[in-house]
């Protein structure tokens, strides 16, 4: 009897222990410019400990140029929000919050506790979509001139086939217009299956759990901050039905045997705010 509860006592020891450490993907930056998949662990004295191929891995906090929780990449518009030496944490819904993140606990979500001007806030990663820290090296500034023809300057955005949601790096406004230019194709599902433009598969067959599940599956669609997903396919032009940061995304339920991306280029009218 004596030994089975000593079995027991050490396998749930070595449960708790697994679930010490954070289980949230991200994408974390380097000063150097180098983007990493991680799973992030932990904030202490020593630094950032993230996960890497299965090894946990300690990087200096003056290593790490962002924190990125969406499974895009930090546009080029995002670095030019740091100013005076504080960080800017930018949630989901479009709002952006300066100060300084000062630890990381829990789970998954993990808990972000950031320094305000205000006091100290708590957020969950699950609302976060990143957090930027310092330019890194290789960050250019971006362009938002507005141009003659009374639309920002197009952003590049790869919209990959297996991530949930892609952030465009543009905050939009309800009732204005934005323009999309959208190349390449992407794969639905197991081998066999139809490649989809940005229109979805042309058999016009549904995928179950897909963000909008009146179209095609495959199809380019989108989102505002959290709210419901609507379809953009190839059309030029969509008239924005709400305000918040945007999103772009592959009409799927099932995004892990997908494959390849899309490629596109969107313009907002004059008076879109660039993140």
């Amino acid at each position: 009897m004596m030994k089975k509860t000593i079995l027991a006592c050490s396998i749930a020891s070595i449960s708790l222990t697994g679930m010490a450490f954070g289980q949230v993907s991200a994408t974390l930056t380097t000063k150097s410019g180098q983007a990493m998949p991680v799973q992030v662990v932990d904030l202490g004295g020593s630094g950032f400990t993230v996960r890497v191929d299965g090894q946990d891995k300690q990087i200096p906090p003056n290593d790490v140029a962002a924190i990125d929780f969406t499974g895009g990449s930090v546009a080029t518009s995002d670095w030019d929000k740091l100013s005076g030496g504080g960080q800017v944490l930018m949630l989901k819904s479009g709002e952006n919050i300066t100060g300084q993140l000062i630890d990381i606990g829990g789970t998954s979500p993990l808990r972000l506790t950031f320094r305000t001007a205000s006091g100290e806030r708590d957020f969950s990663s699950n609302e976060v979509a990143r957090i930027v820290m310092s330019r890194p090296d290789n960050a250019a500034a971006s362009n938002t001139a507005v141009g003659s023809t009374g639309t920002t300057p197009a952003q590049g955005v790869t919209v990959s086939s297996q991530m949930p949601w892609t952030p465009t790096g543009i905050i939009v406004r309800r009732g204005e217009w934005v323009t999309f230019s959208t190349t390449g194709d992407v794969k639905i599902g197991g081998e066999g299956n139809p490649t989809a433009n940005a229109d979805g598969v042309t058999t016009g067959a549904r995928a179950p759990d897909s963000p909008v599940l009146a179209a095609p599956a495959g199809a380019l669609v989108a989102k505002i901050g959290n709210g419901p997903a609507f379809v953009i396919g190839s059309r030029n032009r969509v008239q924005m039905n709400a305000a918040g940061q945007l999103f772009l995304g592959v009409n799927d339920g099932h995004l892990q045997d997908n494959e390849g991306s899309f490629q596109v280029q969107v313009a907002p009218e004059a008076g879109a705010v660039r993140r």
